[in-house]
């Protein structure tokens, strides 16, 4: 059964990017996803972002995945915070260390989307319908929901497997 981060599977969808950490090299990037690169008009804030960016991509294939600290859910708590709103999952961290206890937390929450709808807006993040370079998602990765953060054409997020990148469908998005 599919479920939210990869719990249940320690293996990356078909056809999605593994970055590993122990290599520099680059990930696949024939397929396109729904989320955009910031335009001229951006303000500065956004490009000093994408900077910002690139060094917590890194972290995200560094660190290893664990439930409860370093999941897909948590890691874009962490970013929320590193772009200085509040943390999105206070109310959560270190509840559950386990894929049955996050299966658990996710199910008692409501789903992923609850459980993301509720950190955004506890952070005071805008819903948007067009995510750009830096957002936050709740998206679909072959028909797996994960959070995931938009990297201009493709979504990165936290699996089992290390931080995946891949196109993806964008259920629901918010702007950080």
């Amino acid at each position: 059964m599919n479920s939210p981060c990869g719990v249940g599977s320690a293996m990356a969808p078909p056809g999605s990017s593994v970055v590993n950490p122990n290599t520099r090299g680059e990930p696949d990037t024939r397929r396109l996803a729904i989320c955009s690169l910031p335009s001229e008009a951006d303000t500065l804030s956004q490009l000093d972002v994408r900077v910002d960016l690139d060094a917590f991509l890194e972290r995200m294939a560094s660190t290893p995945f664990s439930d409860g600290v370093e999941d897909c859910v948590l890691t874009m708590a962490d970013w929320v915070v590193l772009n200085g709103h509040p943390d999105p999952a206070a109310d959560y961290r270190n509840r559950f260390s386990t894929p049955l206890g996050c299966a658990r937390f996710i199910k008692r929450s409501g789903g992923l989307q609850a459980v993301m709808a509720q950190g955004a807006a506890r952070s005071g993040l805008p819903a948007t319908a067009s995510p750009v370079r830096g957002d936050i998602g709740l998206v679909t990765v072959r028909g797996v929901e994960v959070a995931a953060l938009c990297i201009g054409p493709r979504w990165a997020f936290k699996s089992r497997a290390g931080l995946l990148v891949d196109s993806a469908d964008v259920l629901f998005a918010w702007s950080v």
